[in-house]
């Protein structure tokens, strides 16, 4: 069992940063690991389109199929992947020699034209990942298995953002109607989203949304396979007590993410191995300071977010350390920066959390003029992050406190993402990690003003 260290902040522009959080990770002992291993998740990915999400739970599936150039080590170092060789060719060229002798799943060949169409892909204004490569001006092959990657400026975090953006076969993705990213942001998907075709070490026999998935072993993986589970069966569980039920009755083999109070129970059980592992994820709040006026506000013709004293109101009123405590058992740590320690960039003394001032977030308000305060609504998910509905259930009443009537608005991931994502909110909850591991990732995407080269992720 993985235990993740997250972080909780407040950061006083966009977003109000509350902790770097923790999650878990529970085995049986007695699983067979070189048969069938059945596994227990609280999410799912959206579909299965490699370049429409950028969410860990649909990352984090598609990386069982599908394969980047690069990939990372336990250690979270570069290594070969599709690339076996790669080097700056000048200060905004990259080439890349691709793995030669690999198929994927459907058997056509890996070549450079693969690399080219799913970078291009992932380019385009309806893929989510686009942050990843919004640098990128030209992606060329040089011949079948050298590809050079051009930027509009030097760009020396280009490799670290590779392993996330998996490669497609360009035949298969052009024969089934899949030129073009999932916009998640549309309200249908064409059915052969429910199909995946990559190099990776699974394949995905079936996928039924938000149910289960069923992967198995490809044997004529390029790289290291023996051993490995012949048969992944995934069921998604989202209620924290049917997944520990189901791990504990030995109907799955492992259960992700383990909840808080459960952790020392599990750590005693002689069946159940847990294995604690930081975690590089932020949790925050988002707040709304583009919009002249708030949505789903009592407040006209203003919007009370664009004053900074509005948003250090929000981040004193809120006790961070008791939620830490009280609803994280101990299992994050309070942050004051959008950084999660381990991050390059993290400063330990920018990391102080905001301290818990009722009093003076009261006197904020009053400066501000909102002496009342105002009516406000949170979105928040219900299954996506560790206690996420706890940590905004907790966060409600000591808004309330200083006067911020809050409406807390609870659902679903299927259903929140693709609402923030448009910006159809004012205060929000979300998690966050650079895959770069590079400071640089986090406020390019997250905190620049939102264009078509930064800022994609920006839903401030």
């Amino acid at each position: 069992m993985n235990q993740l260290v997250r972080s909780i902040s407040v950061v006083l522009y966009a977003s109000f940063l509350l902790f770097s959080s923790s999650g878990s990770v529970a085995a049986i002992n007695d699983s067979d690991a070189t048969g069938r291993v059945r596994v227990a998740l609280a999410g799912d990915a959206l579909n299965l389109d490699p370049h429409s999400f950028n969410e860990t739970n649909q990352l984090a599936l598609l990386g069982n199929v599908y394969e980047g150039l690069l990939v990372r080590d336990q250690q979270l170092r570069l290594k070969p992947g599709l690339a076996v060789k790669w080097r700056a060719v000048s200060p905004t060229k990259w080439r890349f020699e691709v793995r030669r002798n690999v198929r994927f799943h459907g058997g056509e060949p890996f070549t450079a034209t693969d690399v080219v169409f799913s970078l291009q892909r992932a380019r385009q204004p309806e893929a989510d990942m686009s942050l990843y490569v919004a640098d990128v001006t030209k992606v060329a092959a040089l011949d079948s298995f050298t590809v050079e990657v051009e930027t509009r400026q030097p760009n020396p975090t280009l490799p670290e953002t590779l392993p996330l953006l998996y490669i497609l076969p360009a035949t298969w993705a052009k024969t089934i109607g899949l030129e073009k990213p999932i916009d998640i942001k549309a309200k249908a998907t064409p059915a052969d989203i429910r199909t995946a075709n990559g190099t990776g070490p699974y394949r995905l026999e079936k996928w039924t949304s938000g149910i289960s998935t069923t992967l198995t072993r490809n044997d004529s993986y390029w790289g290291a396979i023996a051993g490995s589970p012949r048969v992944v069966e995934i069921v998604q569980l989202v209620n924290d007590s049917t997944r520990m039920a189901a791990l504990l009755a030995n109907d799955v083999d492992i259960a992700f993410p383990l909840p808080s109070q459960d952790v020392e129970r599990l750590s005693t059980d002689a069946r159940v191995v847990v294995t604690p592992v930081p975690e590089l994820r932020n949790i925050f709040l988002g707040l709304d300071v583009e919009r002249a006026e708030l949505l789903y506000s009592d407040v006209k013709n203003q919007n009370p977010f664009k004053d900074r004293r509005v948003r250090q109101a929000v981040a004193h009123a809120i006790d961070v350390v008791s939620i830490v405590k009280n609803v994280m058992r101990n299992q994050a740590r309070a942050s004051g920066t959008l950084i999660a320690k381990g991050v390059r960039g993290y400063d330990e003394t920018a990391a102080q959390p905001i301290p818990f001032s009722p009093e003076r977030s009261k006197s904020l308000l009053r400066e501000a003029g909102f002496p009342n305060g105002f009516a406000i609504t949170l979105d928040c998910s219900n299954d996506r992050y560790l206690n996420d509905s706890q940590v905004c259930q907790s966060i409600v009443p000591m808004l309330q406190r200083v006067g911020l009537r809050v409406r807390l608005n609870l659902m679903p991931r299927a259903q929140y993402f693709p609402k923030i994502v448009q910006r159809d909110t004012s205060m929000f909850l979300l998690g966050w990690y650079p895959p770069t591991n590079d400071v640089h990732h986090l406020y390019h995407g997250l905190t620049m003003t939102k264009s078509p080269d930064e800022g994609q992720q920006n839903m401030s």
